[in-house]
């Protein structure tokens, strides 16, 4: 399919698709009750994934949000490959790592994110997503995720491993989950890094230089007890 750029602001700050009507005929055919897509820029090999908000693209087109489209480095009429995917299941926990300074001047910053988040439905590991906040545009990575296996397992503890096995282990769904979300501030640990590596070399100067007066201290009283000795 084809990139089309018609009618996307509802789009914004999700990482949802519109697609055309012969997806949504092939999923009713199949009777599939659960699917998110992969979206692949195959010319580069990125690739994302989506949820889908709607099936009124026309035939042979996709619709995404201008953030999606600059994350898999296409523009309109790009060639993309869309596919349909049913191993995703729900994440229990998200370490977001915020790629802007600036992000972590935001009043109640975190909140915040919460909030923008509950407009996604996949969060994909390593991947960078694009969120719009008070008119100004945050870059976010994806830097950990954590899957909740609970739901796959029966009241005895036992699991189909055909479908333990199959599971994406680079996404996860957030839709309607009590997602725990951590902050990595990379500024600030790079900071403290800093800080530690100054410390440490003050230390190693400190040591050397208490190495030397010592050795000194050692020469001179070493001179002092053969000026001695030759005297007597």
């Amino acid at each position: 399919v084809s990139c089309f750029t018609r009618d996307k602001d509802t789009l914004e700050n999700t990482n949802s698709i519109i697609l055309p009507r012969q997806f949504l005929e092939y999923i009713v055919k199949k009777k599939i009750d659960k699917y998110f897509f992969k979206v692949v820029n195959k010319d580069l090999g990125i690739t994302s994934f989506c949820c889908v908000m709607e099936f009124t693209a026309p035939d042979d087109h996709v619709i995404l949000p201008f953030w999606l489209m600059e994350y898999l480095a296409v523009d309109e009429n790009s060639k993309l490959e869309v596919e349909l995917v049913q191993n995703i299941i729900k994440g229990s926990k998200v370490i977001l790592e915020p790629l802007d300074k600036e992000f972590f001047d935001i009043p109640e910053s975190d909140a915040i994110l919460e909030v923008v988040l509950s407009k996604f439905s996949l969060l994909q590991y390593n991947s960078v997503i694009k969120i719009n906040i008070m008119d100004k545009k945050y870059l976010i990575k994806i830097k950990d995720i954590t899957h909740d296996f609970s739901n796959m397992f029966n009241d005895d503890g036992m699991t189909n491993e055909d479908e333990l096995f199959d599971i994406n282990m680079d996404v996860i769904d957030i839709i309607n989950v009590d997602l725990g979300v951590e902050l990595y501030n990379s500024f600030l640990a790079t900071q403290l890094e800093n800080k530690r590596k100054e410390e440490e070399i003050a230390r190693k100067l400190k040591e050397e230089e208490i190495a030397r007066k010592l050795k000194e201290e050692e020469i001179a009283r070493k001179l002092k007890e053969e000026e001695i000795a030759r005297k007597l």
